[in-house]
């Protein structure tokens, strides 16, 4: 398999039919790293969420009567936003790294348990922190510009997080890398990350359409999340999948030691 990878990008439905067969080959361990490292802080997102809104209601009403009388009000948004930030920056990035670790474990046969694959995602922390940091950072500063120059930088950077997490890039060489392997395919990689944004969008309306009723029950809120959260890992599955495909491509050499060791058949690509 890897050494049909290297030589042409898998086409979007093999990609499409592999995040599948990898997403129901370690769905046990998708359903503990959801349940450990993702719903606990998705809840307190959104838990946040509504705060965040509350208090910008609140802001305009104290802006229109004194800026004093809007401090207190500023300072809880940023108390909320400083939290979310932290969510996005550490958190939410080591449940990605952690699902796509298992997906490229199985595509090259390395042999990694699951408390491998999280630890391992857990000493890469300080480069998820920077890189994370650099994306954010940057893609607000664009969209304070213009909305389009943030989407095009959003594709380019694409796989920045799987470059520090599946190739052990450094933080600030994790943007350039990702740049690189979208290089001359941007609107084949723009084209991609929509229909894969699509059809996980439509799994999840259909999770929540079928848990979320008009009573509100909590319970009933945070089985939809931790469902919606699970399909989710779908599209880590396939982006670190797109990811090894281009890697492969660009670096055979590294993918040398496991072309004996593969896993899965080669009728996939």
């Amino acid at each position: 398999m890897l050494e049909q990878m290297r030589n042409r990008e898998m086409t979007i439905g093999e990609m499409f039919s592999l995040s599948f067969q990898l997403f129901a080959k370690n769905l046990i361990h998708i359903l503990w790293i959801t349940t450990f490292l993702i719903m606990p802080f998705e809840l307190l997102r959104s838990i946040i969420a509504p705060n965040v809104y509350y208090n910008l209601n609140i802001l305009e009403q104290d802006l229109a009567i004194s800026l004093a009388k809007a401090l207190p009000t500023l300072k809880s948004i940023s108390i909320y936003l400083l939290a979310v930030t932290l969510i996005d920056i550490f958190f939410t990035p080591i449940g990605i790294v952690s699902v796509a670790k298992l997906a490229q474990n199985d595509m090259i046969g390395k042999e990694a348990t699951l408390k491998q694959a999280v630890l391992q995602t857990i000493e890469k922390a300080p480069a998820i922190i920077l890189g994370a940091t650099l994306y954010h950072v940057s893609l607000l500063l664009w969209s304070m510009v213009f909305i389009f120059p943030a989407i095009y930088f959003a594709v380019l950077w694409i796989f920045y997080l799987y470059s520090i997490g599946l190739s052990d890039k450094k933080g600030m060489e994790a943007l350039p890398y990702s740049r690189s392997l979208v290089a001359g395919k941007w609107w084949r990689t723009f084209g991609r990350a929509a229909l894969l944004i699509i059809a996980v969008s439509l799994a999840q309306y259909g999770i929540e359409a079928i848990f979320l009723t008009e009573d509100e029950s909590l319970i009933l809120s945070i089985i939809s999340l931790f469902f919606t959260s699970v399909s989710q890992c779908y599209t880590y599955i396939f982006v670190a999948i797109w990811y090894t495909n281009r890697d492969c491509m660009k670096n055979p050499e590294q993918y040398e030691k496991y072309k004996n060791q593969e896993v899965l058949p080669e009728n996939l690509v």
